[in-house]
């Protein structure tokens, strides 16, 4: 290289960088490569910083780069139109279920936590059943979607949840699930999301596990008591035998408690 071509470079380098800098994938546009794996294509930086390489349901159908598609489904906002949000939740459904990349399933998985449609949650649901491939360490799919449909707080997604907290699955995945199933407002009929709350409070090995449950058998039933099993099982009973719904209006401090978890 001689230093004229040196001195363009670095020019180019600079420019690209002042109208980088506002940008929040700034480190991510100036280091990456093109699909032939070149890193001084800065045309294709120029593109994937001003353009995002083009409208992002057409990079979706058209380009196989996964950082573009990665960022495409990023820009997959919920639209107020019906016809459009239906056809963005077939969109992320199929890349929840079906992306080459786990980064980019990953991104379509948080996505849908993101919408209020019914259609999203019923997408979260498909595709926790979807097998992991290599990419997918420690189960980071399934993690994100039991997040996701904490996010969602549609009761549709509670037997997911509840499936989750199965012993078999990882401690990060029945973690998650317990947490997420505190999201659900006491208002909600959540018996068998209690019922197999209390079942890991009973058999969990795992502190972190036990702590969860715990804290979110506290949240949807308005109960604030200790996180043993006998006192719960004490307070079902009771419950049961008068004939009275299992969750109780919280206190306010167990109000602001969990509005303060939910931010």
């Amino acid at each position: 290289m001689d230093r004229l071509q040196f001195a363009i470079r670095c020019s180019l380098l600079i420019v690209l960088s002042i109208g980088f800098a506002g940008c929040g994938h700034f480190y991510e546009d100036i280091s990456a490569r093109n699909d032939k794996g070149e890193w001084w294509d800065f045309g294709y930086k120029w593109d994937l910083a001003m353009n995002q390489g083009g409208p992002p349901l057409e990079v979706l159908a058209k380009s196989q780069d996964g950082d573009l598609r990665r960022r495409a489904i990023e820009r997959l906002d919920e639209p107020s139109d019906p016809k459009e949000r239906e056809h963005y939740i077939t969109v992320l459904a199929a890349s929840a279920r079906s992306e080459r990349d786990a980064i980019s399933r990953l991104t379509a998985v948080q996505k849908l936590g993101t919408y209020k449609d019914p259609a999203a949650t019923k997408a979260l649901v498909e595709a926790y059943s979807v097998p992991a491939n290599v990419q997918e360490k420690n189960g980071i799919i399934q993690v994100t979607i039991v997040q996701s449909l904490g996010k969602t707080k549609d009761p549709a997604g509670l037997s997911t949840l509840v499936a989750a907290l199965d012993p078999k699955n990882s401690e990060d995945l029945r973690a998650s699930a317990a947490h997420s199933i505190g999201k659900f407002p006491p208002s909600q009929p959540l018996y068998d999301a209690s019922a197999a709350l209390l079942a890991s409070m009973k058999q969990e090995k795992s502190t972190v596990v036990k702590h969860e449950a715990h804290q979110s058998l506290v949240r949807i039933t308005g109960r604030d008591l200790p996180a043993n099993p006998q006192v719960w099982d004490q307070a079902f009973q009771q419950a049961a035998a008068k004939g009275e719904p299992l969750a109780k209006e919280p206190s306010t401090m167990l109000r602001l408690v969990n509005w303060w978890n939910d931010e």
